[in-house]
């Protein structure tokens, strides 16, 4: 799979940065909203704001 269609997820700056650098999507994980923003495009609105328990 080519690399900028890859999201990469990670709680290190200087993995996400490695990451961004070869040509992947980077998102550095703090909370559970920096990956649900990060998903929501891909997953649709209603997906993203649904509760994980839920799904």
């Amino acid at each position: 799979m080519p690399l900028d269609r890859c999201l990469f997820v990670d709680d290190r700056s200087e993995n996400v940065a490695a990451a961004v650098e070869l040509g992947a999507t980077g998102v550095l994980y703090r909370a559970r909203a920096d990956l649900e923003r990060a998903l929501a495009p891909l997953l649709g609105e209603d997906e993203a704001r649904t509760p994980a328990a839920d799904r």
